[in-house]
């Protein structure tokens, strides 16, 4: 007879039984943790070594790429240069003020579909060398050069041409306000004057372009003012040759007498690497 208190044999086995079972178990799932762990390294390893692999992929892609690209674009500049492939000569048939501010704007634009990037402005600032103090000073080849026509400058007030030069960490601007047919409005050289100066300094010229190199009204900007405030920023400039009438009168100290915009059409008709 078995005394209370004490396990029988058979309990015994069936503890050590559970246990062993328990030891499995825990054996299994911890084989199992370290099996998915070592998949999970793995898969990771195999994402690293693709990512590095697409990486110098990319690397070798895009350099060869960018090279393509610049390598055409040249080949796109040259091709221009010579043929102007985008000029479409029926832009240039308008001929009231906006559209001759256009095709002035058009000329002087590096950008615009002549296809002589510089040339012509360059041509621009060698011919009035002597009238506009910073066109030596400036070098087109590492420039951002903007050109707009009609630059809106108030509600009221837009300027024909206008042309900034990002030299350096400064800007100049080339402003033409082109009077072939219509008379000035009150202060309006006046206000252009002032904006100028106030946003650029001394750094800009403004040309006031007429057909026989005509100033501006009194009531646009007054002669007192011009010769107190404007001797180096005020210019006036003639379509053709001046008029015989106006020579040598009160405005002739701003007018760039030696020259005419035809003179500078005609450096630039020299130049030009186009036929048409």
């Amino acid at each position: 007879m078995r005394e209370h208190g004490h396990p029988s044999e058979t309990t015994i086995r069936g503890a050590q039984s559970t246990d062993a079972l328990l030891v499995v178990k825990r054996t299994g799932q911890e084989e199992r943790t370290q099996s998915l762990g070592r998949f999970l390294e793995e898969v990771n390893h195999r994402l690293e070594v693709a990512r590095r692999d697409q990486e110098r992929q990319y690397s070798d892609f895009f350099p060869s790429l960018s090279h393509r690209i610049a390598t055409a674009r040249r080949v796109e500049r040259e091709l221009d240069r010579h043929l102007a492939r985008r000029f479409n000569v029926l832009d240039y048939l308008r001929t009231d003020e906006l559209g001759l501010s256009k095709i002035i704007a058009d000329l002087l634009d590096p950008g615009a579909t002549h296809g002589q990037r510089t040339l012509f402005l360059e041509r621009f600032f060698s011919v009035f060398a002597e009238y506009i103090d910073f066109a030596k000073s400036l070098s087109l080849d590492c420039t951002h050069i903007s050109v707009e026509v009609e630059k809106e400058i108030t509600e009221q007030r837009r300027i024909d041409v206008f042309v900034q030069i990002v030299y350096g960490k400064s800007a100049h601007v080339l402003a033409i306000e082109n009077k072939p047919f219509a008379d000035d409005q009150p202060r309006q050289v006046h206000d252009y004057l002032l904006y100028l100066r106030e946003r650029f300094g001394n750094r800009f010229s403004l040309i006031y372009l007429s057909p026989g190199g005509e100033g501006p009204t009194a009531e646009s900007v007054s002669l007192e003012e011009l010769r107190s405030n404007w001797m180096e920023r005020f210019r006036i400039l003639s379509y053709a040759s001046v008029s015989s009438a106006i020579q040598n009168d009160q405005f002739e100290p701003f007018r760039m007498s030696m020259y005419s915009l035809v003179d500078w059409l005609r450096a630039c008709q020299r130049e030009c690497e186009v036929e048409r």
